[in-house]
């Protein structure tokens, strides 16, 4: 449980530590790494990849806190469980504190996250994040200019309704 310089995690351009889900399977092998929060929830990503190349690549940005847990699974079927104690920041190089879970008595609370990952790893050619929230692509994914010029339209209209009265 020493204090660890990771090289996965990488720093956003506001200056936060980030931890990208990753991973699918080949022809003969495979691997994931999915971000689970501290109660074994799916965290709201920071970036989600929709172009470009996506096969068994880097799927969703996720923020990282203390009290999250990191899962990395084999095509096998091996599993690492790592939380993090604590994390920050040292110019462009993260330094974190974490602590190995024995992933030989998983608690309940990250069966799900352990079989995402486990499927994720085993998914030819994985193209999409399995474990973050589903709901954040559509509120901040594409289209999201669209709708703010549709907002500034319907709120232009109330102003001049109301310069009208006046």
């Amino acid at each position: 449980m020493a204090l660890e310089t990771l090289n996965d995690i990488v720093v956003t351009k506001g200056g936060w530590p980030a931890l990208w889900e990753r991973g699918g399977a080949l022809s003969r092998r495979g691997s994931a790494t999915i971000i689970a929060e501290a109660d074994g929830a799916k965290p709201r990503p920071v970036l989600v990849k929709t172009r470009g190349h996506l096969a068994c690549g880097q799927h969703a940005l996720v923020g990282l806190r203390a009290g999250m847990y990191v899962i990395s699974a084999g095509r096998s079927g091996a599993v690492s469980i790592k939380r993090i104690k604590r994390v920050g920041v040292q110019g462009r190089e993260v330094l974190a504190e974490v602590e190995e879970v024995d992933s030989s008595s998983i608690p309940p609370k990250l069966q799900p996250a352990v079989q995402a990952a486990v499927t994720k790893a085993r998914t030819y050619h994985c193209r999409f994040a399995v474990w973050v929230d589903s709901s954040a692509a559509r509120k901040y994914g594409p289209g999201r200019r669209r709708l703010a010029a549709i907002y500034d339209e319907i709120h232009a209209d109330k102003m001049s309704a109301i310069e009208a009265e006046i």
